[in-house]
């Protein structure tokens, strides 16, 4: 059966959490945080200052930011780089000729041999359907990446063979053998259409799938039982009645952190979401509890995104 951690109040037996959340965190004053750390509960500056780092890394020894990079010469471009342990400087794996192309949401295959990232539209042209964006394969060691399909929120699955990303109907599975891509979890909300609001998150080990509907106010956690795009299978684990964005699971999947919201009506008569805070869901118990983890209101809730949770020494 489903079951709903927030039918009960939050745990009065705190769980423990530990390591580094990665977000970027917007002051009103124009300053950035990169990182939360749960140790010492202080929002904190990654030693360098790029952004989207990373995207539920799974690969130990690199990790994926996007940003703007310098070349010998000087010149500004928009880059995928990338952040090897005990490096003494980065690589950049892609540079567009522009710095007005963002790159967003870069991730690693866990096989360390492929990225994906997505582009949105122009500010002109936005749009909240998840198919005004592209998304975008590419190999570490040759040349230039591929657009594979129209979507947004792409995860490597753990072999590195498939591709999960949100479309405007639904979660759909690219096979990168066949290049072919299939619905593999259908809407069930009232409208049947995405947002880009909606967003996913895979465990390291593959084994668990959550997908966020903020403006239902669900949040969604399966079990994934197989990757193969031709028999993909979920069994549902939990659904929670709260406004949930960008989650991710931590390193060894038992808990899942999410930049938690209230939804307000401004003066434009327009929902937005306000009162950000961090919390996290502890899924080892048999009822799933839910832990406010630390108060963001001080940041702006529409510019904050939460990329990663990682383990520190």
């Amino acid at each position: 059966t489903v079951q709903n951690a927030l039918n009960a109040p939050e745990s009065k037996d705190p769980f423990k959490t530990a390591g580094d959340i990665f977000a970027n965190l917007p002051t009103e004053r124009g300053r950035v945080f990169t990182y939360y750390d749960l140790s010492t509960k202080l929002p904190k500056q990654y030693d360098r200052s790029y952004v989207y780092i990373p995207v539920e890394n799974k690969n130990e020894d690199m990790l994926l930011a996007s940003g703007i990079v310098t070349d010998d010469t000087g010149k500004s471009y928009s880059g995928i780089i990338s952040l090897k342990n005990g490096a003494s400087a980065d690589d950049i794996i892609y540079a567009s000729s522009s710095v007005k192309v963002v790159f967003q949401e870069p991730q690693l295959s866990s096989q360390g041999d492929s990225y994906l990232f997505v582009i949105g539209p122009e500010a002109s042209k936005k749009t909240s359907l998840p198919e005004a964006w592209n998304i975008y394969l590419g190999s570490i060691t040759n040349g230039h990446p591929t657009l594979i399909a129209k979507g947004t929120h792409a995860r490597f699955s753990p072999d590195g063979k498939s591709v999960i990303y949100l479309a405007n109907d639904g979660l759909h599975l690219y096979d990168r053998d066949t290049h072919v891509s299939k619905l593999v979890l259908p809407l069930t909300n009232q409208s049947k259409t995405a947002t880009a609001d909606m967003m996913i998150a895979i465990s390291r080990d593959g084994t668990r799938l959550a997908f966020s509907d903020p403006e239902a106010s669900k949040l969604h956690m399966l079990q994934i039982a197989s990757w193969n795009v031709s028999d993909f299978e979920t069994t549902d684990i939990v659904e929670s009645n709260v406004i949930a964005f960008w989650p991710v699971f931590s390193p060894d999947g038992s808990q899942i952190a999410f930049e938690q919201a209230d939804w307000n009506v401004n003066q434009d008569n327009l929902m937005e979401a306000t009162h950000a805070r961090l919390s996290v869901i502890d899924l080892t118990t048999s009822i799933p509890s839910l832990k406010q983890i630390a108060d963001w209101n001080m940041f702006d809730a529409s510019k904050i995104t939460v990329s990663d949770w990682v383990t520190t020494d």
